[in-house]
């Protein structure tokens, strides 16, 4: 490198100048002096204060000046071009009128105002070294050069002290001086104008002075030696300063000084920098004044700097040699050991070249290499850097061909931390970096490249202690046996980041071998473990121990034994894989063999989770019959898609490999993969679908679960998959799952089937003991789905041992909680009525505060339990219900007390749901509950209702075990007693279109004896009602029947089949089942529904009477009944209907005649009570149409009173009768037999059929006319 001119760094217009930017350090004996040339320079300096004003120039070279005698010697110094131009009218204070060191020109008030009479004293007196200057207004510039003034109070001289000038200024008058020389020359040969003028004043000597002054240059070359400045008391130092400067060749031809200047040492007295101040004494300096000098001598003791610069372009260099901005010998050298010597321990920056050196690094310094800086051992050997010192940073080296690349020194010492970062270390015969013995706090390698040494890229060994090992984004590779070598070694922390350990040649990517080592936590994350001549990652040979070890998100491929081999007799805390890829290693991709040398053990937490192993060996993961585990290990989570053994475990230890794909989803596929006993695989993933990364995240949208699969922990196979996921769908595969289920998330469950062989149907099953309470469900609820995607419960089968088939809350409690969107399909709860006293087993539950809404039941059953459902309420204001809900072809059967018990059921729809034989069994019910029993319960409690509807459903045979009060059916809206606080209400029940048969009552509306409000418009219709009759063998309870109503408002229950044409029993007076008062039952069904005609009406409410009977004869052969009608005959036929009812009652008569024969409308009268009905106020209660069509006749009247008779007189005209004999071949006889004029008869919406005896006929039609027939139809309303 080339020597830069020093002095070209000196320029500047700052206070403060620093010629060099950076500081560097010589190791020097402190007991020997050096001697430092350094090279001359120059200063302007700008803006002076006055009176110490100060501008500053230093080398940065540190001497420890308190050792002894040094010296300072400055060589041609030269003071040059200093000048000032005045200003006009009077110069400010702020501006002097020329540079002045000790008493020269002073712009004070003083002489701002020319006062000069009171500076000589009014003329007696005098004052030397004075210069002043000002511009004059008359066009031409004029000078005044003041140097000695004297003179008394007549008259005042400028004298020629110096100038061989003598001006004469007279003491009175005005205008030019006495004595007014046009020019005046000074020693240095500069000519100047001079004119002086003065207006005289009261006051004798006041003058107006104008003009200005130029001092040109005067060169010297002095040479000046100076002592330190600020010495240590008692020291042989004299204290130099203030030193006059003078700019002069001799003191006979001087200038007036201008300055005077110091050479100073500041600082720390031992370890300063000289440095030259100009100091101004004088006013304050407005224009620039340059100082220069040719050079300076130091001979001193340097101090040692804290950064020094290292080039080998600067081989043959002599100290105090400017290099770069540095002082060679001082902060800059050829080589790095000089650096390093000379340094105090900060930083050696070392440029770009070949250095052919070993380097003993003995002090607590940074090696700051730049890009291309080589540390080459070529011929040299040994170590690169051997390390004997703590705290050391070697950053930007290339490293080669050593013996050893980077050695610490083998103390053993405490060598603090130590960093080698962004270096390539290749070539070098034994080991890239080799540590042993010593002690570390934290060895950092970042950035770097090892590779292609003779023996390891990394050695660490022989008892070396190291707080922290961090290894990050470095390649280690291609050396001749393992990339990272471990034994004998004390870690307490291995971090590995993004770093590859690859290809060696003889053994591993990182080896733990030949002597056991202690280690806190090996954490390698990123990177890669490949190409290695034996395995990734190695833990064989000895005992080593760790607290942890994990490998996250690395590469491990193509090793050609394991790709990671943990074994002999080594042991961890935890093991940690995760987010990792293998393929392709020889043997296995991860080898748990504990048989290599030993077993291998882990007392804490084993972990395989988001790896990809993606085919090659024989298996993924191998665990020998060796290793052992505090816990189970997981493995979850993976893709095992591409192995025969995806998990092969020879240990006693089952493994729990849940969650992961292994390449197929049918159970015996999966089965197939592992070892079958030792491996619990359930559950699994659907697919391989890898949904992100890091790695593999598998797809949880659907799992697959088997009960075939062993199981690790007290967790059951189904809720594991469930709390994997939200918002998935979870297989459950043919078998019996004994465990409890917590859908605390958004899921779809579905089983095999609902059947009760475990070999075809997925059962779930839970006893007390098994959950450890009562109080819960098999299935418990606790999350909600969506309208879109429903919490689904399909296919399975349920059996709760003395407790809930499903629950939302807990037995008996108030938990509060919510639960939307619910659907159950095909799904049978099956109790065992072991003990169904203590009310435990519940096929679906809710508790006392708990709300369930949108439940939709389709095709399952809830059976053989204590209750099918129980829906519990809160008598308060609590706001809990069961809401929406739809039940579909669903059974309540055979449970020991009630099929359903709701106390909060609000817009609920059963269709085609049955409920049979529930209280079956009274004696092992508690005597409080017996008399209860029923099919289906609705007791509601403390809220307002609606809409419920039973549809199609079938109820029977329930409560026939001595249940005094039982009953089929019931529905109560409680508001009395003790619910009248909080009472009940219920708008719209539909019972439509069931059958209620067998129960020791059918339907029961309200509380028996409690007279309440509701429900309210209750609707029975089309219903089959029969055989409902009392078992009960003691004392009668409230009343029985078919449908009783126990409420104030009225039960509308037209259209059912009471199981007789005539009508219910109790409120009615047929032989069916009972219907209570306060039950509107008229009509009712005549056959049982679907097909039974609702026209079924009480005929002792209706007398009916009739004329006769019509006969038509041959007329060749008439019968001998009267009337015969002939050609062109009338007959009048009525009937009489009398209403012994004791309300009104409407009358409908339809299709009462249909025959091919001319009548018209009047040919119907009607009579009320033997009178013809013209009665105009009863007009509007008439409608009939004589004739609505050639066949049909209808007649509708409006309320008939009680005891009034209604008469219909028809009279029929057969005209146009042909004779027998005449038209013999046209003639066709026709036996019609009438069934019976049918009348409906209706009280408010009950409707009843009469038919009256039937009559025959004999009509003779022609066939001109066709055949006509006298018909009396049976109409179906």
């Amino acid at each position: 490198m080339k020597v830069q001119n020093f002095s070209s760094k000196l320029f500047s217009v700052s206070i403060t100048l620093l010629i060099l930017g950076i500081l560097v350090s010589l190791v020097v004996s402190p007991a020997l002096a050096d001697t430092f040339t350094f090279p001359g320079g120059s200063l302007t300096t700008k803006n002076l204060n006055a009176w110490g004003g100060v501008n500053t120039i230093q080398y940065n070279a540190y001497f420890d000046f308190s050792t002894g005698p040094s010296t300072i010697t400055v060589y041609g110094l030269d003071l040059t071009d200093i000048w000032y131009e005045g200003k006009w009218p009077w110069p400010p204070l702020a501006e002097s009128l020329g540079a002045q060191a000790r008493f020269g020109i002073n712009a004070n008030g003083f002489w701002s105002q020319h006062q000069i009479h009171s500076a000589i004293g009014n003329g007696g007196g005098s004052w030397d070294q004075q210069s002043a200057a000002w511009d004059h207004d008359d066009g031409f510039r004029k000078y005044l050069i003041q140097n000695q003034w004297s003179g008394t109070t007549s008259d005042v001289t400028v004298g020629n002290h110096q100038y061989n000038v003598e001006a004469y200024i007279p003491r009175i008058g005005a205008g030019s001086s006495v004595n007014d020389p046009s020019q005046v020359t000074d020693r240095a040969y500069n000519t100047f104008d001079m004119k002086i003028t003065y207006t005289p004043t009261s006051t004798p000597g006041a003058y107006e002075v104008q003009g200005w002054v130029r001092l040109h240059k005067a060169a010297s070359t002095d040479e000046m030696a100076v002592r330190p400045g600020s010495p240590v008391w008692g020291s042989p130092y004299t204290w130099v300063w203030n030193k006059a400067i003078n700019n002069q060749t001799n003191p006979e031809n001087a200038w007036v000084p201008f300055f005077d200047g110091a050479w100073t040492i500041t600082g720390d007295y031992t370890s300063a920098r000289p440095y030259l101040e100009i100091i101004n004494w004088g006013v304050p300096q407005t224009r620039n004044h340059t100082f220069s000098w040719d050079s300076m001598v130091v001979e001193g003791t340097p101090v040692i700097p804290d950064e020094v610069w290292v080039d080998d372009d600067w081989t043959g260099h002599s100290n105090g040699d400017i290099v770069d901005g540095h002082v060679f010998g001082y902060d800059a050298f050829a080589t790095i050991q000089d650096g390093i010597d000379a340094v105090s321990g900060s930083t050696v920056h070392v440029a770009a070249g070949t250095y052919n050196e070993a380097v003993t690094v003995n002090k607590s310094v940074s090696l700051l290499g730049s890009l291309g800086a080589i540390l080459d051992g070529s011929g040299v050997g040994g170590n690169g850097f051997l390390i004997k010192a703590a705290n050391i940073s070697i950053d930007g080296f290339e490293i080669k061909n050593f013996a050893i690349g980077v050695r610490t020194y083998g103390g053993p010492s405490d060598f603090g931390n130590l960093d080698i970062l962004n270096c390539n270390i290749h070539d070098n015969t034994q080991n890239g970096m080799l540590i042993v013995y010593d002690t570390f706090d934290t060895v950092t390698v970042g950035n770097c490249e090892i590779s292609s040494n003779g023996q390891n890229g990394v050695g660490l060994g022989n008892n070396t202690t190291i707080t922290a090992l961090n290894i990050n984004d470095t390649a280690v590779s291609d050396n001749g046996q393992h990339g990272m070598f471990v034994a004998q070694t004390h870690i307490a922390s291995i971090s590995i980041g993004n770093s590859q350990f690859i290809d060696s040649k003889t053994y591993s990517g990182i080896t733990f071998g030949t002597t056991a080592s202690t280690i806190g936590s090996f954490v390698m994350e990123g990177g890669e473990l490949s190409g290695n001549k034996e395995s990734g990652l190695s833990i064989v040979q000895k005992a080593s121990t760790f607290q942890v070890i994990t490998l996250n998100g690395v590469a491990v491929k193509n090793n050609k034994a394991s790709g990671v081999m943990l074994g002999g007799g080594a042991s961890t805390g935890n093991l940690s894989v995760l987010n990792s890829t293998f393929q392709g290693n020889s043997w296995e991709e991860f080898d748990l063999s504990g048989g290599w040398f030993g077993a291998f053990s882990v007392s804490g937490d084993t972990s395989f989770t988001g790896n990809t192993f993606e085919g090659g060996p024989w298996a993924a993961i191998y665990i020998g019959d060796l290793a052992s585990f505090g816990s189970a290990p997981v493995i979850f989570n993976n893709d095992l898609s591409g192995y025969g053994n995806a998990v092969f475990n020879a240990s006693t230890t089952i493994v729990n490999a849940s969650g992961n794909w292994w390449g197929t989803n049918t159970p015996a596929g999966v089965a197939s993969k592992v070892t079958a006993a030792t491996v619990d695989y359930t559950p699994w993933l659907h697919s391989g679908t890898d949904t992100g990364d890091p790695s593999f995240q598998g797809d949880f949208s659907t799992l697959h679960v088997d009960d075939d699969s062993p199981q690790v922990g007290a967790t059951g196979r189904i809720q594991e998959a469930i709390d994997l996921v939200t918002g998935s769908t979870i297989y459950v595969a043919a078998g019996t799952y004994e465990e409890n289920i917590n859908v605390n998330t958004s899921v779809e469950i579905i089983g095999a089937g609902s059947g009760d062989d475990p070999a075809s149907n997925t059962i779930i099953t839970q006893t007390t003991a098994g959950a450890g309470e009562t109080k819960i469900g098999v299935v418990q609820l606790s999350a909600s789905g969506t309208s879109g995607n429903p919490i689904l419960l399909q296919d399975m089968r349920l059996e709760p041992v003395g407790m809930a088939g499903i629950s939302v809350g807990r037995f008996t409690e108030g938990t509060g909680q919510t639960v939307e969107h619910v659907k159950l399909d095909n799904v049978q709860v099956i109790g065992t009525n072991a003990n169904p006293s203590t009310e435990q087993e519940r096929g679906l539950y809710v508790d006392l505060t708990s709300t369930l809404r949108y439940l939709d039941v389709d095709n399952c059953a809830f059976d053989n339990l204590t209750y099918g459902w129980y829906l519990q309420k809160a008598v308060s204001a609590d706001a809990s219900t069961v809401r929406y809900v739809t039940v579909d072809n669903t059974t309540f059967n055979h449970n020991n007390h009630k099929g359903l018990y709701a106390e909060k059921l609000s817009d609920a729809t059963f269709t085609g749901c049955t409920a049979d034989d529930n209280g079956f069994d009274s004696s092992a019910l508690p005597s409080y509950f017996a008399p209860w029993s029923a099919g289906i319960d609705i007791n509601l409690k403390a809220g307002t209702y609606t809409n419920l509807a039973f549809m199609t459903c079938t109820i029977t045979n329930n409560a026939n075990d001595e249940a005094k009060e039982g009953v089929g059916l019931t529905v109560k809206a409680r508001d009395d007693g003790s619910y009248s606080a909080y009472p009940a209400t219920l708008t719209n029940v539909t019972i439509e279109d069931g059958l209620f048969s067998g129960n020791e009552r059918g339907i029961r509306i309200g509380e028996p004896l409690k007279n309440n409000a509701g429900p309210i418009n209750v609707q029975v219709h089309y219903n089959n009602i029969t055989g409902n009759v009392q078992n009960y063998s003691g004392n009668d309870g409230s009343q029985y029947g078919g449908l009783i109503n126990h409420t104030q408002t009225q039960v509308h229950g037209t259209c059912n089949w009471w199981g007789a044409a005539d009508g219910p029993s109790g409120a009615g007076s047929g032989s069916g089942d009972a219907v209570s008062s306060n039950v509107e039952f008229i009509p009712w069904l005549l056959d049982p529904a679907p097909d039974g005609a609702c026209e079924g009406y009480p005929l002792e409410g209706i007398t009916i009477e009739k004329s006769q009977e019509l006969e038509f004869d041959r007329g060749s052969d008439p019968f001998t009944e009267t009337p015969f009608v002939d050609h062109g005959d009338e007959i009048v036929y009525s009937i009489e209907v009398t209403n012994t009812f004791a309300q009104a009652v409407d009358v409908l008569v339809s299709d009462a005649m249909s025959a091919y024969v001319d009548y018209l409308a009047d040919s119907l009268e009607v009579y009320i009570n033997g009178i013809e009905f013209d009665d105009p106020d009863k007009e509007d209660s008439i409608s009939y149409d004589a004739i609505l069509d050639v066949y049909s006749l209808a007649y509708v009247f409006n309320s008939l009173g009680a005891n009034e008779t209604l008469k219909l007189e028809f009279t029929v005209k057969v005209e146009d009768f042909v004779p027998l004999g005449e038209w013999i071949e046209n003639f066709a006889i026709v036996t019609v037999t009438i069934p019976g004029l049918e009348f409906e008869v209706e009280s408010n919406t009950v409707r009843v059929e009469v038919v009256p005896e039937p009559a025959t006929f004999f009509l003779i039609g022609s066939g001109l006319l066709g055949i006509g027939a006298l018909v009396w139809r049976k109409r179906k309303q």
